[in-house]
């Protein structure tokens, strides 16, 4: 028998015995203050016209000769992973540093601590083409939805693709986890708090995940609420088997 499955099962099986015991004093089917089905409307993305760089896989080249990656490597950004994909270093060279670099910075420093932001963006580079106006816009709609500064602090930080995500798209995902585990307004938030790529995860992984712990481990719907509240990860785990 796999060894990493033996110790799956057994964890589940003491969580499980765990859930059954809190669930039996706790009441865990609050589903008021639902999100609104009518999403926040975006503003359009919008792109610069700029002017054109050749494809290179090797941004080094371009330093001594670049100020907006000079300002990159000076805000910690690792150059060497964004260079490995050449769809994203051709548009980062065509980035312009006042209109593009130093305006993303400035919004990304009211939620990112600054020793953070290179790392952010070196995960999300891409988030220095989104324009200014939709990110706004994307952090105005949580703030509708609720979510203090804190929280939008700690969910940006620890999701840099969050703000990739439209708010209709958001809207979406929220509304998907609130009803398939039947979570009030307070926990929907703290689901997104908790653990933020799980909103922006596969769907496809989540639906196979909520199968197989309901059907074939057996949990029921309340334990499976308190279980994605406490222990939201076993959700985004590629494969997990009840056999």
């Amino acid at each position: 028998m796999n060894l990493s499955y033996t110790i799956r099962r057994y964890f589940l099986i003491s969580v499980k015995s765990n859930i059954r015991f809190v669930t039996n004093s706790v009441n865990l089917l609050d589903v008021r203050g639902k999100i609104p089905e009518n999403p926040v409307n975006t503003l359009k993305d919008v792109s610069d016209i700029t002017p054109y760089f050749p494809e290179s896989f090797n941004l080094s080249a371009y330093i001594n000769t670049s100020q907006s990656l000079q300002n990159l490597v000076h805000l910690n950004v690792n150059l060497s992973k964004i260079e490995k994909k050449p769809h994203i270093v051709n548009k980062i060279l065509k980035l312009d540093l006042v209109n593009d670099i130093q305006k993303h910075i400035l919004f990304l420093k009211d939620y990112i601590h600054v020793d953070n932001i290179g790392p952010f963006i070196t995960k999300n580079p891409l988030i220095l083409c989104e324009a200014i106006e939709d990110l706004e816009v994307r952090v105005n709609y949580l703030q509708s939805k609720h979510f203090n500064q804190d929280d939008i602090k700690r969910i940006l930080s620890r999701n840099p693709f969050w703000l990739m995500f439209s708010t209709l798209r958001i809207d979406k995902r929220l509304g998907f986890f609130q009803q398939k585990f039947s979570l009030s307004g307070n926990e929907i938030r703290q689901l997104a708090t908790k653990q933020p790529k799980i909103i922006t995860y596969n769907l496809h992984h989540v639906n196979t995940n909520s199968f197989v712990i309901k059907e074939e481990m057996g949990f029921d719907d309340n334990e499976i609420k308190f279980l994605i509240l406490d222990k939201p990860k076993l959700w985004m785990l590629r494969e997990i088997s009840g056999y």
